[in-house]
């Protein structure tokens, strides 16, 4: 396989399983990508902080 095949076979899968229309089009971009990577990373370390507390308390 080419590097051109690898990269439209990775989209083609990449837009078959997002099915979020906002999460695709945050990928359109790298300033979108990068949002959207902060919001996600920081809603997954709040959950965690959360959950650690509960276990931990």
């Amino acid at each position: 396989m080419r590097l051109a095949e690898i990269y439209v076979a990775a989209k083609y899968a990449l837009h078959t399983t997002v099915s979020n229309p906002n999460l695709l089009k945050s990928l359109s971009s790298t300033e979108k990508f990068e949002q959207k990577y902060l919001e996600l990373t920081k809603g997954a370390a709040d959950n965690y902080h959360r959950s650690w507390w509960k276990r931990h308390g």
